[in-house]
């Protein structure tokens, strides 16, 4: 039920934006809003938001000496878009607008959150906790937060507005940023642009990658989101894409909807990606916990397991589907994987790197046969790196090569967060000596591998762990 300030915030606004659409257009078409808050009405409006809204209630819609903002409340909010729309001639539905506009004054202050739009797929109601962040599928009240709050009433939607609507069911990693401002004013977008905004949200994209490595997923785009009061595509785009469906008597009808990749959670995954991003999340929180040590190894292993993760995710960025990297990325993409797995398998003496790499890679597995492939896979990684590196010919890659080696260097990071913890701060070492001896491999590998498998295994379970 509206209270009596919240009543009156919309009788004032009713007759602005009456008087808006009996006055008509102000000054020039470029000048936007802004005439529009020189009629007299307009300050019996901000007179009611305060009296609705005082700034110890919502200090973001004040200046510091305690002002009523109006670029907040007819630009960020839509409203002077709205009145634009009124007074040259547009249909507007008036009531809508002072209810929802009373609504977002009213209503408590915001916090700014991430949603980050994935190209997979998910059942609706899908709710997982990984870490900072949930993955949710959006239902269709999800979907109006991304709407900045008021535009959509004024006349045909704009293309942003259109593709948003393709959006219901997809999926988001989402999280809270309690500690960032909330917009004001403009927004600058160069100042804020980060060319590879993926790596800012290594660790969720990492847990999901993991959990199934036949398939890549990817973020497709990144808004910041204030509930009910602003939303911004930060990066990347919506990608929608044409498609068809045939009615029953046979008519073709086009549509749009959402392009996705291959990567998708069926309802029977979802708790099994429940668990297994929770384990995998608090075994990288373990290993992160050591940046707060004075351990000089802990310190190390922990910026060598983000090092890695950045370098997957680039690599997960640049792949489409599940196997297709455009020809001038293919090298580009075996780097990520080699340098990924050199960070995590590297020792301080950087002697013969690429063969410990190749052999403490291989050691991570439990069969003879597994550990002799992966070391081959490994192996022609680096001779391509090395090639690469040294501007040689590095020749022609095939998708099933790269396909591979992703699947390796994923399994290496899973297996090496499996065992890092237990081993301790020296694995690349302990994996020397279980060349050597079956009892140190069943403790260092075996032993924590199939204890993590039985219990939170990823999508397909590993084929070494359903033999050994």
């Amino acid at each position: 039920m509206a209270t009596d300030r919240s009543v009156n915030l919309q009788a004032e606004l009713r007759t602005w934006l009456s008087e808006v659409r009996d006055t008509g257009p102000l000054g020039s078409n470029d000048m936007g809003w802004r005439p529009f808050r020189d009629l007299a009405t307009w300050s019996r409006v901000t007179a009611s938001v305060a009296a609705l809204a005082p700034p110890e209630r919502r200090p973001d819609l004040y200046s510091d000496d305690l002002a009523v903002r109006d670029d907040v409340l007819l630009d960020l909010s839509g409203l002077g878009h709205i009145a634009q729309a009124l007074a040259y001639g547009q249909d507007v539905d008036i009531e809508q607008v002072v209810v929802e506009f009373a609504a977002l004054c009213g209503a408590p202050l915001p916090t700014s959150e991430d949603w980050l739009l994935l190209d997979g797929e998910a059942p609706a109601g899908t709710q997982i906790r990984i870490g900072d962040y949930t993955l949710r599928t959006l239902s269709r009240g999800d979907v109006r937060h991304l709407h900045r709050p008021l535009h959509a009433l004024a006349g045909p939607s704009s293309k942003y507005s259109k593709d948003l609507g393709v959006l219901e069911g997809a999926p988001f990693l989402q999280r809270v940023v309690a500690d960032r401002p909330l917009v004001n004013g403009y927004r600058f977008p160069l100042l804020g642009m980060h060319t590879r905004p993926e790596l800012l949200h290594w660790r969720p994209l990492l847990a999901l990658l993991l959990w199934n490595s036949s398939d890549v997923i990817r973020m497709d785009s990144w808004f910041i989101v204030e509930r009910g009061r602003r939303a911004d595509l930060h990066a990347g785009t919506v990608p929608v894409v044409p498609d068809m469906w045939v009615e029953d008597e046979g008519r073709e009808v086009e549509y749009e909807r959402r392009g996705t990749g291959l990567w998708e959670v069926t309802t029977k995954d979802v708790p099994h990606l429940d668990a297994f991003c929770s384990a995998v999340d608090a075994l990288i929180g373990t290993v992160l916990s050591g940046v707060s040590l004075k351990n000089r190894k802990a310190k190390t292993r922990a910026r060598r397991l983000q090092r890695a993760s950045e370098h997957l995710v680039r690599a997960a960025h640049r792949t489409y589907g599940n196997d297709f990297v455009w020809e001038d990325d293919t090298d580009e993409v075996t780097l990520h994987y080699v340098i990924a797995m050199e960070a995590l398998l590297a020792d301080e003496d950087q002697a013969d790197l690429s063969r410990k790499v190749k052999q403490r890679a291989a050691a991570l597995w439990m069969s003879d046969a597994h550990r002799l492939k992966v070391a081959e896979v490994v192996g022609k990684a680096y001779g391509r790196r090395s090639k690469y590196a040294h501007g040689d010919e590095t020749g022609d890659v095939d998708e099933n090569e790269l396909d591979r080696l992703r699947r390796v260097a994923h399994g290496v990071m899973l297996r090496w967060l499996i065992t890092t913890v237990p081993a301790g701060l020296d694995l690349p070492l302990e994996l020397d000596k279980t060349l050597l001896s079956d009892g140190v491999r069943k403790a260092i590998v075996s032993d924590p591998l199939q204890a993590f498998f039985a219990e939170t295994p990823p999508a397909v379970l590993p084929s070494d762990a359903q033999y050994a």
